[in-house]
């Protein structure tokens, strides 16, 4: 029973007829797909589109967040927080301090000539 069952497998495999591979003949290697995805360069104007809309996004991004701190500082909490440690609130800080650093950073590609 155990042998037929191993002819079985043997023939279903493709057992001692199959062609065998030495040692000496290695098989043929293919880039994976995401490799040639990535190789593929992209026309310069899709790049110079998306650069610039990156840029755009982080500099209104920024300015939001920028209003939103200076808006946050009037806040109740922001008040009482003035009032007992003389600084505004945590949170208008932290939100002031985005909009400055995201405002920097696409102000900063801004100025970069080559996107690549």
């Amino acid at each position: 029973m155990l042998k037929l069952h191993l002819a079985r497998m043997i023939s279903i495999l493709g057992g001692p007829t199959a062609p065998r591979r030495s040692a000496a003949a290695p098989l043929p290697q293919q880039p994976p797909m995401s490799f040639l995805l990535l190789s593929t360069p992209l026309p310069t104007s899709k790049v110079h589109t998306m650069l610039n809309l990156a840029r755009l996004i982080l500099i209104v991004g920024g300015l939001v967040l920028l209003v939103m701190g200076v808006i946050a500082t009037d806040s109740i909490s922001s008040s009482f927080s003035r009032f007992f440690t003389g600084n505004p609130s945590d949170h208008s800080m932290w939100l002031m301090l985005g909009g400055v650093a995201a405002i920097a950073v696409g102000g900063s590609l801004f100025l970069r000539n080559d996107p690549t």
